[in-house]
């Protein structure tokens, strides 16, 4: 019998979604001015945009998509806080803003003058780049970037070699060039494919993996490269949920591999201390003999193999 409880004038609204894919639209509804005009556009890079509309194989104008529903008058006097940013320049208080990582690794190298190469295909394009510069678009100063196009597929499940092989075969020829004393490559198969949860597709994923590491091995160990092996979370290695029996999609909190290989290395089976993903870069600092800053926390994992 009592009458619903709405958002009105000089309300305040704490939106606790911490994604950013999920509660973006309903946010737009109350904060942006023009909702009609502004709903569909997108007010800086997205990477959902990537993940779900394809955006490497066509380009969309905001008119292209369905436009939104009728809103009526933006709500006075709101004060609408997010838990994270949901997008750039969004009329709203952050609760918790993103982290600008002061000192990356990509930085450091850069400053001591040493030539450094990032390469990947188009999904993971953002990854190589903004995000392992910690939030930065730009390139700095002597490093390059490769992106190889991902394949032109609904769905990966369609193709889990994506460009595995033609990112292996430019890889291998960067490393005959001897030019660039780091280089960090981002293999998309076992995430993209995973997501799918096609359980057949994810172990052909994986094979197509394993063949292309081989050959990425076997050419660094030739030149006398170190190669580290790592992720940042799982996904193909549990494609069903122990908890509810069905196909999983999303990523895993399992713990990840480190896995370091090198010529000195052959004929020894070393088992790494545990670590974290934030003794990854000193452990890539202390290979190029350059030392960790203060805001590194993490250790080198390959310490001990030195002692």
């Amino acid at each position: 019998g009592q009458p619903p409880v709405i958002i009105k004038e000089g309300d305040a609204v704490i939106y606790f979604n911490y994604r950013i894919d999920r509660p973006r639209e309903l946010t737009k509804a109350f904060v942006l001015e023009d909702f009609q005009k502004e709903a569909n556009k997108t007010l800086s890079f997205d990477p959902y945009a990537i993940k779900y509309e394809k955006t490497h194989l066509e380009k969309k104008s905001p008119e292209a998509f369905n436009p939104p529903f009728q809103r009526g008058d933006k709500i006075k006097n709101l004060l609408f806080v997010t838990m994270t940013e949901y997008e750039k320049e969004l009329p709203v208080e952050i609760a918790f803003p993103p982290n600008v990582v002061s000192v990356p690794i990509g930085r450091l190298i850069s400053e001591k003058g040493i030539p450094q190469l990032r390469m990947s295909e188009t999904e993971k394009e953002r990854f190589v780049g903004f995000y392992f510069n910690g939030h930065r678009e730009a390139a700095f100063p002597n490093e390059d970037r490769v992106i190889i196009p991902s394949p032109k597929v609904p769905t990966y499940d369609q193709k889990p070699e994506m460009s595995a092989y033609e990112l292996t075969d430019v890889l291998t020829q960067k490393m005959k060039e001897q030019k660039y004393p780091f280089i960090l490559v981002n293999f998309a198969n076992a995430d993209m494919v995973g997501h799918t949860g096609s359980i057949e597709a994810t172990i052909k994923a994986i094979k197509v993996l394993d063949e292309c590491l081989g050959k990425v091995v076997q050419t660094a160990l030739s030149f006398g490269h170190y190669v580290l092996i790592t992720a940042d979370h799982g996904n193909a290695e549990e494609k069903i949920n122990p908890s509810t029996g069905q196909i999983s999609t999303e990523h895993t909190d399992n713990p990840v591999p480190f896995i370091a290989i090198h010529s000195s290395l052959q004929g020894r089976l070393v088992k790494l201390p545990s670590g974290i993903l934030a003794d990854i870069a000193p452990t890539i600092l202390a290979l190029l003999d350059i030392l960790k800053p203060g805001e590194m926390t993490g250790r080198n994992l390959l310490e001990e193999l030195a002692s």
